[in-house]
């Protein structure tokens, strides 16, 4: 099912990647519905739109994958 993903802010920031000492990333804030909002580091300064969207589809599946499980601490 397709879900409408709206973006809500796009940041740059000094990148934490050692590999990127100097260089700028950038930080996409996304909404998926009225009630959850999240972001993706994407390590580029100038990602295209086509970048931003498998950066939040693939966001999106890792977190799909943690949904619902459950666990136990001591």
């Amino acid at each position: 099912m397709a879900k409408e993903i709206v973006i809500l802010d796009v940041k740059k920031f000094m990148s934490t990647d050692p590999a990127r000492v100097g260089k700028l990333d950038t930080f996409v804030i996304y909404s998926v519905d009225k009630d959850r909002k999240a972001f993706v580091a994407i390590r580029k300064d100038a990602p295209t739109d086509a970048e931003i969207k498998a950066a939040i589809a693939a966001d999106e599946k890792a977190r799909a994958a943690n949904v619902g499980k459950t666990f136990s601490i001591e």
